[in-house]
This record gives C-alpha cells, structure tokens and sequence, in this order.
C-alpha cells in the first residue's frame, strides 16, 4: 500500500523500490493517486482503495486500474461499462467491522442472492481492513476475520485479502492470499 504519498515516503521512491523487489500489486487511496503511479510502474497491477467514482469507469480501464466496488452501485457502474466494452477485473471491499466502507452483510447478502451481478468482469480479489489490527487483543480483530469469513462463504471464488500492516503481524489466519502492508 502506498497511499498518502507512500505514507510520506514519496510515492516514487517507495513504489520503486518495491517494484525493484519484486512487488507488483499496489493499493492506493485516491484516483489521482493512482494515475501517478501508473506513470511509474506501467506493468504494476493497481487497486483504488476508495472505490469507483460515479462515471470514472471508463477512465479506470484506460489506465488499467482496478477498483476495490465498495457499494451495489458501483458493482452496478462496474458491471454495465465491462458488458459494454469487455470484462475488467477489479475487487469486492468487504465491510467486516471497519464501518467506513465497504459492502455490508446486506449487501453480501444480495450478491449471494443475484449471481448474475458478477457477469461481464472479473472478480480478482475480495478483500477488507481490519479496524483494531495495531492492538493484536482487541476482540474486534477476530470478530472481523470471522465476518470476512463468513462473507466469504456466501461469495464465488477469488483471491482473498484481509491483512493490513497491523494485521500481518495478527498471525497466518489473517493472511489470506494477499497481505497489504503500507
């Protein structure tokens, strides 16, 4: 994760670096964000943390970037502009317990309930973010592993994302597929 300029690292010198390393998917916050790493790591795989802009899909696509659909709207966005030209992958943000964004039970729900929402893109990773994961006994941090599990349960198949730097170091049942350290 290289938000916020890479946490104020630059987002040049952090994102080349980690490139260099071998790193080759990346989240940020921010559109813009985005955009300015594109122009740096053309070949990188880059998620928006913060979700699809109403009417952005087309831009997101021409720059490759995918975003993480936070709410039915947006996975509606997402889905009639990749029927419309060819399927694009992009991520399903879970809200586990964060309460800032994401798809919440409800909305899960639903998707478990109408398949055809996922027709025409591709489902690449499913992912959340843990609210308490700097305080490793916080009981928020198992209620959301077993939220995003459950969710899980209820959603197709995709790589899966759940652990934030602070929740790395939570242990092997927080890893997932994926870890985003920032």
């Amino acid at each position: 994760v290289v938000k916020a300029d890479g946490y104020g690292l630059g987002l040049a010198e952090t994102a080349t670096a980690l490139s260099q390393s071998g790193c080759s998917v990346f989240f940020v916050a921010q559109t813009n964000e985005a955009l300015a790493l594109r122009a740096l790591l053309p070949e990188a795989i880059i998620y928006v943390l913060n979700g699809l802009p109403e009417g952005a899909a087309a831009d997101f696509t021409a720059h490759g970037l995918r975003p993480c659909l936070i709410s039915m709207a947006q996975i509606a966005q997402w889905q009639a502009h990749c029927q419309a030209t060819k399927a694009h992958p992009a991520c399903l943000f879970i809200d586990s317990g964060f309460n800032r964004l994401g798809l919440g039970e409800t909305d899960i729900a639903d998707l478990a309930g109408s398949p055809g929402l996922f027709e025409g893109w591709e489902l690449a990773l499913i992912a959340s973010h843990l609210a308490c994961a700097d305080t490793p006994e916080h009981p928020m941090n198992a209620a959301q592993l077993e939220r995003f599990r459950h969710a899980l349960t209820q959603l197709p198949a995709a790589p899966t994302s759940l652990a934030n730097s602070g929740g790395i170091m939570l242990g092997a049942a927080y890893h997932f597929d994926m870890v985003r350290p920032g």
